[in-house]
Formats: C-alpha cells, sequence, structure tokens
C-alpha cells in the first residue's frame, strides 16, 4: 500500500478553510476547487509526518532521496481516491511542499491572486501589513490593521518599513487599492501568517470557535438553519 494513503488524514481545517475563502472580486471558491485543495493540502500534511517521523520506512538506512522517493509515492497516488493537482516531478513537489511549509493553505490558492500588478496585496502591500503586524504590541485584529492602513493615508499615524527601519510613503502605494483594501483580503493574506505568540492566542480562539459553529450548524436541516439565522440577526441587531 502507499505510505501517503497509508498516513492520510483528511484535513477538516483545510475544508473550512477553503469553504470560506474569498477571491479579490468576492467569489467564493468552486466546490471542486475547495475538494481539491483539500485533498492537496490533506496529501502535504502527510508528507510532512512522514518526513518528520516515518522517514526511514522509504528510506531504509539511506540518508537522501527523500524528495525522490516522495515523487514516486504521489505519482503513484489512487486517484479514484485522492483526486490531488500535485505535480509530478521532484522540483516541483519539493518547491510546493516548501511554500505550504511557510504559508499553509495560502500556498494552495496563490495562483489565483494574479499578477503582481492586479493584485491588491503586492510586494509593498505584503511588506505593509508585515511591519504593521510586527508594529503592534497589543492583540491584533483584522479592522485595526484595516484601520491603521486607513490612518496611514490620511497622514494620522507613521508606519515603519521593517525591513529599511525608515517610515512608509504614502506615494510609494497604489492609493485606490490600498484604500479599498477589505477585511477578507487582509484575512486571506494573513490568516496563516501572523505567527506572534499574543496573536496566536487570538487566532487559535478564534479558529476553534469558528470551527466548532461550522461544523454544529451544517447539521441542521434547512428549517433549523433559517431559524437560528434569524435568531442571529436579531442578536446582531441589538449592538449599536
Amino acid at each position: 500500500m502507499n505510505i501517503i494513503e497509508k498516513y492520510y488524514v483528511y484535513d477538516e481545517k483545510g475544508e473550512f478553510f477553503f469553504k470560506n475563502f474569498r477571491l479579490f472580486d468576492g467569489r467564493f471558491l468552486d466546490k471542486k476547487t475547495q475538494n481539491t485543495y483539500t485533498i492537496d493540502a490533506s496529501i502535504f500534511n502527510t508528507i510532512i509526518l512522514i518526513e518528520n517521523n516515518h522517514k526511514n520506512l522509504i528510506l531504509g538506512k539511506k540518508k537522501t532521496g527523500f524528495g525522490f522517493k516522495i515523487t514516486e509515492l504521489v505519482d503513484g497516488i489512487d486517484r479514484e481516491k485522492l483526486n490531488h493537482s500535485l505535480p509530478k516531478s521532484e522540483k516541483h513537489i519539493k518547491g510546493r511542499c516548501k511554500l505550504y511549509k511557510e504559508k499553509g493553505y495560502l500556498a494552495l490558492v496563490s495562483g489565483l491572486y494574479g499578477n503582481n500588478n492586479s493584485r491588491k496585496v503586492d510586494n509593498s502591500v505584503e511588506n505593509l501589513l508585515n511591519s504593521i503586524k510586527e508594529q503592534n504590541s497589543e492583540l491584533i485584529t483584522y479592522p485595526k490593521i484595516r484601520n491603521t492602513i486607513q490612518n496611514f493615508l490620511e497622514g494620522k499615524t507613521v508606519i515603519i518599513d521593517k525591513t529599511t527601519g525608515l517610515p512608509f510613503k504614502i506615494v510609494d502605494f497604489d492609493i485606490d487599492k490600498l484604500s479599498t483594501i477589505s477585511l477578507s483580503t487582509i484575512k486571506n493574506y494573513l490568516n496563516l501568517n501572523i505567527d506572534d505568540s499574543k496573536y496566536n492566542q487570538l487566532n487559535i480562539l478564534e479558529s476553534e470557535i469558528s470551527n466548532d459553529f461550522f461544523y454544529k450548524f451544517k447539521k441542521f436541516d434547512q428549517q433549523k438553519r433559517i431559524l437560528l439565522l434569524k435568531k442571529f440577526a436579531e442578536i446582531i441587531s441589538l449592538i449599536d
């Protein structure tokens, strides 16, 4: 039996991420793409598990050749069971896996952002977001990040570039894009990349609550879902 298939575990957190991921035009991923990316993430999780705990099962006494062996195993996966979209070459498998380790689920959808000129989160905005994250000592939230960006554009706050140590200049940004950046855009990029311990406490709690609600809610029939949504809407209306 293929060792990847043997240790494979379906990634339910990945499923939740891809179901809720939005493109920059507000669209959700179609169901087929959601399923494919969830399987891809699950396979990468398995590769990392094997690399960390079961390397000897595929290498024996050898110390090299892990990438080659993993590529063979990925190519040998029964696509009737796991219809993934991972590449066949060792170079690309290693590159995609490295990116997945760094960026998590976002690495699988990065190609959907378009080229660097059309993305709202281009290289300069990416640096700005990371600098805002590092500059905040308190628990950081997505609305706080967006408010900081708006204050920056209005000249009310200074943001220091973490790579140069100098203040960012408004003239270096596409103001139209930056001023309309949405919470979902910020969350799509920073969801798995904010890794300071203070933020993780908040992020883990939000994730646990969201996942718990999602999996319980989807078990209800349509009538109960409508009733719950109405009750939820009533509660929200009480908040100023």
